[in-house]
C-alpha cells in the first residue's frame, strides 16, 4: 500500500527575520519559527508534519487580513 500523504499550508515569516520564503523554498525545508512554550497550538500542528507530505508556503495580505497568498 502506498505511503499517506498529508498537505499543509504553512507560513513563511519569522516577526525578527522576516520572511523565510527564498530559504526555505531554495533549501527544500520548512521549519516553525515559534518554541513550544511560546506557541503550543501552533507546535504541535507542526510536530505533525513527516516526511513525504506536501506543503504549501502562504502569506498574509496585510495584518488582520482575510485573504492570503499562496506562494
Amino acid at each position: 500500500m502506498g505511503k499517506d500523504v498529508n498537505y499543509w499550508i504553512v507560513g513563511a515569516s519569522y516577526y525578527s527575520d522576516g520572511s523565510q520564503y527564498e530559504r526555505f523554498y531554495n533549501g527544500g525545508f520548512w521549519m516553525l519559527g515559534w518554541e513550544r512554550g511560546d506557541q503550543p497550538f501552533q507546535y504541535n500542528l507542526a510536530s505533525k508534519i513527516k516526511n513525504g507530505d506536501r506543503i504549501a508556503l502562504k502569506r498574509m495580505n496585510g495584518r488582520g487580513a482575510r485573504d492570503i497568498t499562496i506562494m
